[in-house]
């Protein structure tokens, strides 16, 4: 497959809209054990602060720098941005369930 052909994973809403159901998951032993079989969604609960960005950026580097072919930040920041495009994405996930978003 070429690039072109290349198509982005859909938003929270689009997924949901096309049917696939999106469910914590209930036995995750990190924020990376997303699963996808048979049209269900399965994202562990994650908690948001205010020093969560600046986390992931710093996990992000020391991922890159050290290259070993594993890229699961980057894999999961990718994946998050494609599930949060709009406002009503971030809204569909910011209930108890998936996303919990402490404000400062």
């Amino acid at each position: 497959m070429s690039w072109k052909q290349f198509q982005p994973i859909p938003s929270a809403i689009g997924l949901k809209r096309v049917g696939v159901k999106v469910v914590r998951c209930e036995n995750a032993t990190s924020f990376l054990d997303i699963r996808f079989n048979k049209g269900v969604l399965e994202i562990p609960s994650v908690f948001v602060e205010s020093c969560t960005e600046c986390i992931f950026r710093n996990l992000l580097a020391f991922e890159f720098h050290f290259r070993d072919d594993a890229n699961f930040m980057a894999s999961y920041v990718c994946l998050m941005s494609c599930l949060i495009k709009s406002k009503e994405d971030m809204e569909f996930l910011e209930s108890p369930d998936y996303l919990q978003c402490i404000r400062h």
